[in-house]
This record gives structure tokens, C-alpha cells and sequence, in this order.
């Protein structure tokens, strides 16, 4: 089971690299966004690239926990359940000013 201080690290890393990729991500950047000290990050994480693959697994993992609500859906047929996937990803898409992703 994840901490919730490792599950914000890697929250707010992953916002910021979608927006910004792996490479202008800055370890400051995300630690302020999470709103932990320098040391939380070491604690949890062995290096940057450590955290840059933690952040894969914590995005894929929410994004399918999220598909698998419209995807799964035994009360609907299987084209009204992609037709409510696509739908739901347009609108994410347009929340988020098209940026990340």
C-alpha cells in the first residue's frame, strides 16, 4: 500500500510531466507541488528515473481503474460503452486546454 505522501509525490509528477515531459520536469517543481520536503522524495525514490517510471505505473493504473468504469459496464452494450469512453476523453482532452497527453 502506497503512503499518501508517495501518492502526492507522484500525483503532482505526474500532472507536471504531462504537461511538461519527463525531461523539463524539475524534482523542486513537483516536491512543491506536492508539498513535501526534499528528503520525502529520496525515501521513496531511488533517482529520477526511478520516479519517472513510478509515475507511468500511477498514471496507467488510474487511467484504467477510470476506463474500466465506461468499458465494463454490464447494463450498457459494448458501443454505447466506447462511445461513453471516447466521450468522457474528448471532455478530459478539453478541461485540460488539450495539454497532456
Amino acid at each position: 500500500m502506497k503512503s499518501e505522501t508517495k501518492n502526492r509525490i507522484l500525483k503532482a509528477g505526474a500532472r507536471i510531466m504531462l504537461e511538461h515531459g519527463f525531461n523539463h520536469t524539475g524534482l523542486q517543481e513537483v516536491l512543491q507541488a506536492a508539498e513535501v520536503p526534499k528528503g520525502s522524495f529520496y525515501f521513496y525514490f531511488q533517482s529520477k528515473e526511478d520516479f519517472g517510471l513510478q509515475c507511468i505505473g500511477y498514471y496507467a493504473e488510474n487511467f484504467f481503474a477510470r476506463a474500466d468504469r465506461f468499458l465494463q459496464d454490464p447494463a450498457r452494450p459494448p458501443l454505447q460503452r466506447l462511445r461513453r469512453f471516447f466521450s468522457w476523453l474528448a471532455e478530459a482532452f478539453a478541461k485540460s486546454h488539450y495539454k497532456g497527453g
